[in-house]
């Protein structure tokens, strides 16, 4: 089977990945040792992320997408050339699930919600102890299936193939944001960190978010030779 037409199946992989270094910061960050000028705010409840942007923070963020030559690896799963949107570090710290079963786009009663056609997302979580730590359950090939009431169409999760993804040093998840999956919580006073990349068509990001920050990772992330 090619990769295309696995991930197709899927809607998701876990593939080999460098960090590049990029685990050491996480670590510093998850840990409270953040640069002068940044800062940590709350996004949802038990969550905050790097403000005010990860692009300036360190080059390392983009160069170990270089590094893992991220864009050939998109075009070989998706046979499509999106671009980088946004830039995320998120740390968590709930005994329950800050994000439960969702989809990040979907419809629900003809309405369309998140960015439609759904986008890509790479995740990436670090492993800071001896054994790996759960972070997130994914129901595979639940983006083939939606059905057009959000009530009705999470209950699929419970009918399809939950994948586990761990904590790992040298690997990360590629999805479609249209994927079923569900944030698993948290031990009790152990926060988690996670670094996030959102790919969206060229056509969107002009589009539906045409925000400095946005069209400068956008451009940072195309410059990548």
């Amino acid at each position: 089977m090619k990769y295309y037409e696995n991930f197709y199946k899927n809607g998701f992989e876990l593939f080999d990945f460098n960090s590049y270094g990029v685990d050491q910061i996480l670590r510093d960050i998850s840990t409270g040792i953040i640069k002068d000028g940044f800062f940590l705010q709350q996004k949802y409840s038990s969550t905050v992320d790097l403000r005010p942007n990860v692009l300036d923070y360190s080059e390392k963020f983009l160069e170990v997408l270089r590094v893992n030559r991220i864009k050939s690896f998109i075009r070989s799963r998706t046979l499509k050339d999106p671009t980088l949107h946004h830039i995320q570090v998120r740390v968590t710290d709930s005994t329950t699930s800050y994000m439960d079963w969702h989809r990040d786009s979907y419809y629900d009663n003809g309405k369309s919600v998140g960015m439609i056609p759904p986008g890509y997302k790479i995740i990436y979580y670090p492993k800071f102890k001896e054994k790996h730590e759960p972070r997130l359950h994914v129901a595979a090939g639940s983006h083939r299936i939606m059905i057009d009431q959000q009530s009705e169409d999470l209950k699929l999760a419970s009918r399809l193939p939950k994948v586990l993804i761990e904590t790992s040093n040298d690997q990360a998840l590629f999805f479609d944001t249209s994927l079923l999956h569900a944030v698993i919580p948290d031990e009790p006073n152990v926060p988690s960190i996670r670094l996030i990349y959102s790919f969206i068509s060229k056509e969107q990001l002009l589009d539906y978010s045409a925000e400095e920050l946005h069209l400068r990772t956008s451009k940072a992330y195309e410059d990548i030779q």
